[in-house]
């Protein structure tokens, strides 16, 4: 047996009650969604900091190696210009090439590169 309400008043009455909770219900459902959507944010802001912080520090060791590798360049090449005049000054002749080779070799790994 279904419960009846047998006067318009009381009906109107739980009608109000069911719309006054349904009310709540959509301010509650609300008020979870605003939060849900703030943590989200916060931790994606968080995420994408974190991000760009490395990106940063990435892009910044990149420019340094680069610069410092472009005055390693110029040393080097420096180094190689004057090894090369030292052996052929040692080693005129073309029949020495291997001792002219050897000398240059010393003189690039003295310098502190790689022959």
């Amino acid at each position: 047996m279904v419960p009846t309400i047998q006067d318009q008043e009381g009906r109107d009455a739980l009608m109000e009650m069911a719309r006054v909770w349904l009310r709540l219900a959509e301010t509650y459902k609300d008020r979870q969604l605003d939060i849900v959507r703030r943590c989200v944010a916060e931790r994606v802001m968080k995420y994408i900091n974190k991000y760009l912080l490395a990106l940063s520090v990435v892009v910044s060791v990149a420019a340094f190696a680069s610069q410092a590798s472009a005055q390693n360049t110029a040393g080097r090449d420096a180094a190689i210009g004057r090894c090369i005049r030292v052996a052929h000054l040692q080693y005129p002749n073309e029949e020495q090439q291997i001792q002219r080779a050897d000398v240059y070799k010393a003189c690039m790994v003295a310098a502190g590169y790689q022959p």
